[in-house]
């Protein structure tokens, strides 16, 4: 019998001053979470016994299963919120699917990659970035554009992972340990020159503001926002603190931001599973009986 998820989130919102907002959403054993472009929903990955993607509505407080096929993970939402796109995982290897909100209707994008979390969308919906796990050089990240076939996107000897496209389209932020400990990069997509290390002592799980003028990342505990600009070319500001908090520091994204710049974050408080406890009753006839007004039997 499995011994439970390794951990219980509470979702909760956390402005950028650090105070909490408590939500609805139940605790659970939540990771990868990505907010719906419209704001309106969440699609989150949970483990638990199954590995699949829930779909939470934030006015209306209800959980909904997503998907019911395999092993599921990483949901990112496709730029105009008619689908989401998600890792399916098997012994075969990993599937990119995306699947239609309304109809249910779904497409397998990429089949048969090994590792394969999907990462990003370009806002205009024609590239996308994933993870691959290549056996001479471990992580790295791979892009596909339309119907072409999947390729190579950045394939270094060090490790690079959680890449998300900027808002305009043109770069991506991604993480590498390529300095001997996670930091957060950007690179312009198109493969030109440049290169920009926007962290300056550890980061992981970059995500760009909605405006594209904020890149935020996280460094242990704390979290931290980078001004940026990406025209005429990419442009970052020094890093500065925003807010620190025991959450949770799951693999893949442990939170996500909105277009108000509240935080989705998973307070940590909820770590442990519950102990489930067994209550054995003694004598239990006589409790029955004392329970059960005379007369009525």
């Amino acid at each position: 019998m499995s011994g439970g998820p390794a951990w219980i989130g509470k979702p909760v919102w956390v402005n950028r001053g650090g105070v909490v907002t408590p939500m609805a959403a139940p605790p659970r054993s939540y990771k990868n979470l990505s907010i719906s472009p419209d704001g309106q929903r969440l699609a989150v990955e949970v483990s638990e016994g199954s590995q699949d993607i829930y779909l939470y509505e934030f006015a209306r407080g209800n959980l909904t299963r997503f998907t019911n096929t395999g092993e599921n993970g990483s949901p990112r939402w496709f730029p105009d919120g008619t689908a989401v796109t998600f890792a399916r995982f098997s012994a075969t290897g990993t599937d990119i699917v995306s699947k239609s909100i309304d109809s249910g209707a779904e497409k397998v994008l990429i089949s048969g990659q090994i590792g394969g979390d999907m990462l990003s969308w370009s806002p205009d919906g024609k590239n996308l970035l994933f993870l691959q796990v290549t056996p001479d050089t471990g992580l790295d990240l791979w892009s596909k554009t339309g119907d072409q076939s999947a390729s190579p996107w950045l394939v270094t000897p060090f490790r690079e992972m959680q890449a998300e496209f900027s808002r305009d389209g043109r770069y991506v932020a991604y993480v590498s340990d390529e300095s001997g400990q996670y930091e957060v990069y950007v690179r312009p997509f198109s493969g030109e020159t440049g290169k920009w290390q926007v962290s300056t002592a550890g980061g992981e799980e970059p995500i760009w503001s909605r405006d594209g003028r904020e890149l935020f990342y996280r460094e242990g505990q704390k979290w931290m926002s980078v001004e940026v600009a990406t025209s005429p070319q990419f442009k970052a500001g020094p890093p500065r603190l925003l807010f620190e908090g025991p959450y949770l520091n799951i693999r893949g994204t442990s939170y996500d931001v909105a277009a108000d710049g509240r935080f989705l974050l998973l307070e940590e408080n909820y770590k442990q599973s519950p102990t489930t406890q067994l209550s054995v009753v003694f004598n239990w006839s006589e409790e029955v009986k004392r329970r059960v007004p005379t007369g009525s039997h």
